[in-house]
């Protein structure tokens, strides 16, 4: 499943971010692009953030940016994005964030397989390291081949 969903145009890389709202925004990007979430979706995760803090911060170095389906999604989707620069989302151990993962889930279930074809890649460290820092697009979309 998550090989149909990682191509070339949802994938970012060396991306420069001020803050990590800058993050998160130039994040949904690709989603945005391609008419997977409305405006609003942005503002809920921005808002969730506010008020439930950093729980989106999954691993050191690593975001997954989501809100609930109701709340902008139009088509499910995922987009990657690396940083040149750490930005810190305010978590006490997996600051400096490095990879933007933006999930979009269009129900409650239907993106659960996705979400674990995804996990089995960043659970290898040296597939993980690729995502958070390489240069090229075509390698990253290549790590989700044959998941």
């Amino acid at each position: 499943m998550i090989e149909k969903m990682i191509t070339k145009d949802v994938v970012r890389t060396q991306i420069r971010c001020g803050d990590w709202k800058e993050a998160i925004h130039e994040g949904l990007e690709p989603l945005r692009n391609k008419g997977y979430i409305t405006e609003s979706y942005e503002e809920a995760i921005l808002k969730n953030f506010e008020e439930m803090g950093t729980y989106m911060v999954i691993a050191p170095g690593v975001v997954l940016s989501h809100a609930r389906p109701e709340d902008g999604v139009l088509k499910m989707g995922l987009s990657i994005m690396n940083l040149v620069e750490g930005i810190n989302f305010g978590h006490e151990t997996n600051d400096p964030v490095h990879l933007v993962l933006s999930l979009a889930a269009s129900d409650n279930t239907s993106h659960l397989e996705m979400l674990r074809e995804l996990m089995s890649v960043l659970m290898e460290e040296d597939k993980l390291n690729t995502l958070k820092f390489e240069k090229d697009s075509e390698r990253i979309v290549a790590l989700f081949k044959n998941q």
